[in-house]
């Protein structure tokens, strides 16, 4: 038997087809309608996220700003330019945000704060006012950022600490400076700076609620590495050495890098136990975890002043990068 359908639309098509699929075979055409709302649910179906989730940010530049470097030989950043009301500062995110299991901003996401002014500080004032501008998501797009997870987006003067898990920017706030405990702490007397080296973490917030297709969202999860993460290890070597003077440092016999003095070298690790050595002399174990960061220091040690690697703190490390110079990798 012959059907002849005449003066049918598109829809009326797709309808009848929906219709068949029902009587001929149902399985299968549940699947498909199933799939087809699913698909529909992303596309129309926003993901939220919230004004205030939380963003850790790092530094991807040193700033400074009129700094005095009274009592420092040398001056740790004379080689920085200072900066001027307007510039913009790189920053980049330091670990992965995830909304509903889905990551909305990846760890290594482009971000943006901007000078907004720059003075004489007094002390170990950093002179140095910022705002946060934005960062990226997956989707290559911007998320409008802040300092504080409440009130509205503004400018404020930078506070930086050395801690033992690195350098750490946040707003200096007078009653906790000058009246608080932090005032009192001669732990913390001793640890603050009057500049941002590159690497300080800071903490930010997203300044309004911001919405993104859930299919757009998804699709980018396919784009993301499968291994994101990787280890680093820095290593230092800090004495300053004979002209010409190298040590080569490397880890499971690959990433080799020829160190000299006043130096230092960044080296990525893939996750697991890792074997590193100092010219063959004694070696350094550990179990490096992706996305963690590690330092150790280049020394001689031992009777026969053997060179070895010897795992420091962040904080320490990341105070003694700024009076070294970066070196690149010979092979890897």
């Amino acid at each position: 038997m012959r059907l002849k359908i005449s003066n049918v639309t598109n829809r009326d098509a797709g309808a009848i087809c929906t219709v068949l699929a029902l009587v001929l075979c149902p399985l299968r055409a549940q699947h498909i309608v199933a799939s087809e709302k699913r698909e529909s649910t992303d596309v129309f179906h926003p993901m939220v996220i919230a004004e205030g989730t939380p963003v850790s940010l790092r530094f991807a530049q040193p700033v400074k700003g009129r700094i005095r470097c009274v009592g420092q030989t040398p001056c740790a950043s004379t080689q920085i330019p200072e900066a001027k009301a307007g510039d913009g500062v790189r920053l980049v995110a330091a670990s992965d945000v995830r909304i509903d299991s889905f990551i909305t901003i990846a760890k290594g996401a482009l971000a943006q704060a901007t000078v907004t002014r720059v003075w004489r500080p007094f002390m170990a004032v950093t002179g140095l006012a910022l705002q946060l501008d934005w960062v990226e998501d997956v989707t290559g797009k911007r998320i409008p950022l802040k300092i504080e997870k409440t009130g509205r987006p503004c400018a404020f003067t930078v506070q930086v600490w050395s801690t033992p898990g690195g350098m750490q920017a946040r707003p200096e706030k007078l009653r906790g400076d000058l009246l608080g405990k932090d005032a009192l702490d001669p732990r913390l007397l001793f640890r603050k700076k009057n500049w941002i080296p590159a690497g300080t973490r800071i903490r930010g917030f997203v300044a309004e609620e911001t919405t993104r297709p859930l299919a757009e969202v998804k699709d980018a999860q396919a784009l993301l590495p499968n291994s994101p993460d990787v280890a680093t290890l820095t290593v230092l070597l800090q004495k300053k050495g004979e002209p010409g003077f190298r040590v080569e440092v490397d880890c499971d016999g690959a990433n080799k890098v020829k160190i000299g003095g006043r130096q230092y070298a960044i080296l990525e690790l893939a996750p697991g136990n890792r074997v590193c050595r100092a010219a063959e002399h004694r070696s350094l174990e550990l179990t490096a975890q992706a996305g963690e960061d590690y330092f150790a220091d280049l020394h001689r040690g031992g009777l026969k002043g053997n060179w070895e690697l010897k795992l420091m703190d962040a904080g320490a490390a990341e105070d003694i990068l700024a009076n070294l110079e970066l070196v690149g990798q010979t092979n890897r």
